[in-house]
């Protein structure tokens, strides 16, 4: 999300507050009025679709079980580790940096190399949904 989660919950309940105030006074809340949202960029943000694949196949079913694919299901009755969506996180941030430094790569260029390290665990989640 790249926010600081204690500023970011601050500035919501300011935002929360000014419309609760506009609204007991039966007026439309002043936009204006909201706190300024900044939040920090960085190469977290350039993430792959495989990263959304991954994850809604780890929330289908399992054909033989009728339980979600998540890893904890797939490591249990199927003997079958599958990274955890914390790992597929991490292994994400070491990918990148792996290839960071190749300035002459464009960002779909670099999204597609990142994807290519998540598609063996997409194809292994797959072989339990067909």
């Amino acid at each position: 999300m790249s926010y600081n989660l204690r500023e970011r919950a601050g500035k919501v309940v300011q935002t929360t507050d000014i419309k609760w105030n506009a609204r007991i006074q039966h007026k439309a809340p002043n936009p204006h009025e909201y706190p300024k949202e900044n939040p920090e960029k960085n190469s977290s943000q350039w993430l792959p679709k495989e990263l959304v694949e991954f994850i809604n196949l780890k929330a289908a079913l399992c054909k033989d079980c009728n339980t979600p694919c998540n890893s904890d299901h797939l490591a249990e009755p199927h003997d079958t580790q599958v990274p955890t969506n914390n790992e597929i996180l991490e292994i994400i941030e070491k990918r990148i940096e792996e290839i960071k430094n190749q300035k002459s790569l464009k960002k779909n260029e670099l999204l597609q190399l990142i994807g290519e390290s998540i598609k063996p665990h997409i194809d292994l989640v797959r072989t339990f949904l067909m």
